[in-house]
């Protein structure tokens, strides 16, 4: 079986042979290590980024954390501080005073040097609300007129006391102080409580950080694509401070997946979110809050993706090389072959004649011959149907021409386009359908409305006439025909066309033609053929050899197309492989013929039957009849034998 196979694909055209030995033995294998190249380098490539990511991470953290810790260390010795702690409970005790203008211009001041000398490297400013409401700073000395009191924010820190608290709404509190305007989420808020040695509050202590010190130049190695997003949070994932932030549905979508987080401060989280968005998450040293990079998963894929594309452009290159050297070493050899199968393709629908190659071989000019005689002997058959000389233009496709999903018992079926740009269908039925010539006037008309809508379309409203549509010719030959034909036993052949009963000349396109073979058989059964479609006739619908012979003698080229025949026929198994899904249709459509006309059978015996059973129940009811009378007859006969019995007793 294998042998057979070798020796069968041996006699492959050189192009299939070629193509198929460099598509196995360099192509092949050649795209398989490419591949594998690609996922090992994607993979690396992928590893390397993960790890350049994390590291560029923990470093905001780091660099976040020392920034919180020297804020928290300065802030702590100021708190402590007894001429600070001193200058608080002046401003708490005294009415306005040189004393307390001296408290606030020293608090100030302090506040000066050390955003100037300790906060100076991380853009620091530092502000103290006392319990009285006075808002020092560096610039500003008086009282504030936000009623802060009754601000969940300030009872916040009050019950945190000197712990650090990381509230966002004291924006508002610099916003008061500030002439310029300050951007949400791009300052560090943090407040702390300011005790005295009893623990009585005497005021809380305000700190903004800038974020653009706590992303730091790190930000720019993650952020490549502009698509990149920054954040910390605290532990109820409410944003303190962003980089190129996102709205706030996406740290919704955050938070429920931060359900189940196990967060290490020494390790990154990695994960992605919904299919749509790659996170990565740890933990900052301070109050929980947690440090969150997040960027596209189409983004984060695509910077992943560039060495796999270079490598995928590569293999198409390649094998597009291989490809055009194959068709360049094979295209010498079957170059005539191709321009005939690419005039067969670029012809819309299908065409009847091929121009001979200048330069081609035998059996090339050999199999044009061929083709283009076939076409001439459709036109032949048509023109002698017709009774006047047709040209064949090309050949339409036959899709649409049933108006509906109709299956028939069909030989042979085309549609044909002729130069006139008139429209013929040709179709040999098997079997006759019935009512033969309503269905031909439907398919007549479906017909002509397909050759208007092309006119249509090829012409503009203002140029379309209708006398551009041209006839359309209906032909049917029937190898057995229905009952009407043989009402006319001496006629086989049936033109028609529509006729005025007055006489006047209208051309209303439509032709039939129908030819009924088997009464053509019959009428010439051993006469001599003496006209040419005749011979066609004959040709169709008779496989007797003395017909055969008669034939050949009359007509010698129709020797030609039997030996065509039966070069066919010879390799019985190629015609099976070419004709098994039409003879499967064959097959098909008489099984459904004799069903229908099985059905037909079974609903005449069904009415008979049932005629039968009314009959029936009608006698049965006339016996009943005649029963109820007889037994009234009885009971009569009965009555009166008793009146007569009555008599004699008398």
């Amino acid at each position: 079986m294998r042998k057979k196979k070798l020796l069968e694909f041996h006699k492959k055209g050189i192009r299939t042979q070629l193509i198929v030995y460099i598509s196995i033995f360099v192509v092949l294998p050649l795209c398989l290590g490419l591949m594998v190249l690609n996922i090992y380098l994607q993979k690396v490539m992928s590893d390397s980024k993960v790890r350049f990511d994390s590291s560029s991470l923990l470093q905001i953290k780091n660099n976040a954390d020392q920034i919180i810790e020297v804020m928290n260390y300065s802030t702590s010795m100021m708190m402590v501080n007894r001429d600070v702690l001193e200058s608080l409970r002046l401003l708490g005790e005294c009415s306005d005073s040189y004393e307390l203008y001296r408290a606030r211009s020293g608090l100030s001041g302090r506040i000066a040097d050390l955003e100037s000398s300790v906060l100076n490297a991380v853009d620091g400013k530092i502000a103290i609300l006392t319990s009285d409401g006075y808002l020092i700073s560096s610039y500003h000395l008086s009282k504030t007129n936000l009623d802060y009191e009754k601000e969940s924010w300030y009872d916040t820190i009050l019950e945190n006391g000197r712990k650090i608290t990381f509230q966002p709404e004291l924006i508002r509190v610099f916003r008061a102080m500030s002439n310029y305007t300050i951007k949400d989420h791009q300052h560090l808020y943090i407040g702390r409580s300011i005790q005295d040695y009893s623990g009585r509050s005497l005021g809380i202590i305000m700190v903004q950080l800038s974020a653009s010190k706590i992303w730091g130049n790190y930000t720019e190695a993650l952020a490549s694509s502009g698509q990149e997003a920054f954040y910390i949070l605290d532990n109820e994932f409410h944003r303190l401070i962003d980089y190129n932030g996102r709205d706030a549905s996406f740290l919704n979508r955050l938070s429920q997946k931060a359900a189940g987080w196990k967060l290490d401060q020494k390790h990154v989280l990695r994960g992605i979110m919904g299919g749509t968005d790659y996170y990565m998450a740890v933990p900052l040293e301070h109050s929980g809050n947690i440090l969150v990079y997040s960027i596209p998963a189409s983004n984060y894929r695509e910077e992943l993706s560039g060495i796999a594309s270079g490598i995928l452009v590569l293999i198409v290159l390649l094998v597009f090389l291989t490809i055009l050297t194959m068709f360049y070493f094979s295209g010498k050899l079957s170059r005539p072959l191709i321009r005939m199968v690419d005039l067969l393709e670029q012809s819309d629908s299908g065409i009847l004649r091929l121009r001979d190659e200048e330069v081609s071989f035998g059996e090339m000019n050999k199999l044009i011959a061929s083709y283009n005689k076939a076409g001439e002997r459709i036109e032949e058959l048509i023109s002698l149907l017709l009774g006047k000389k047709v040209r064949l233009l090309k050949v339409l496709p036959n899709d649409n021409t049933r108006i509906a999903d109709e299956t028939s018992l069909l030989i042979m079926d085309f549609l044909v386009e002729l130069t006139d740009g008139s429209i013929a269908n040709v179709e040999i039925q098997k079997v006759g359908y019935a009512f033969p010539g309503q269905r031909s006037a439907c398919y007549s008309a479906d017909l002509l409305l397909r050759q208007y809508r092309q006119v249509r379309n090829q012409m503009t409203k203002e140029t379309f006439s209708y006398r551009e549509i041209s006839n359309v010719y209906t032909i049917v030959l029937f190898e057995k025909s229905t009952s009407e034909f043989h009402a006319l036993p001496d006629q086989y052949i049936h033109k028609f066309r529509q006729k005025s009963d007055t006489g006047l000349q209208i051309d209303l396109l439509q032709e039939f033609v129908f030819v009924a073979l088997d009464i053509y058989r019959e009428k010439h059964q051993n006469k001599n053929i003496e006209k040419r479609l005749d011979g066609w006739l004959t040709f169709l619908i008779s496989d007797e050899p003395e017909d055969i012979i008669a034939l050949i003698e009359r007509y010698p080229d129709f020797k030609a197309m039997y030996e065509q025949i039966y070069e066919i026929c010879r390799n019985i198994e190629q015609v099976m492989g070419m004709f098994s899904k039409e003879l499967y249709e064959l097959d098909r459509n008489t099984v459904r013929y004799m069903i229908d006309e099985l059905q037909e059978e079974y609903q005449k015996q069904k009415e008979k039957n049932q005629k039968q059973k009314e009959e029936n129940q009608k006698q049965k009811e006339e016996n009943q009849r005649q029963r109820e009378e007889i037994e009234y007859l009885k009971r009569q006969n009965e009555c009166w034998m008793k009146e007569i019995e009555q008599i004699k007793r008398n």
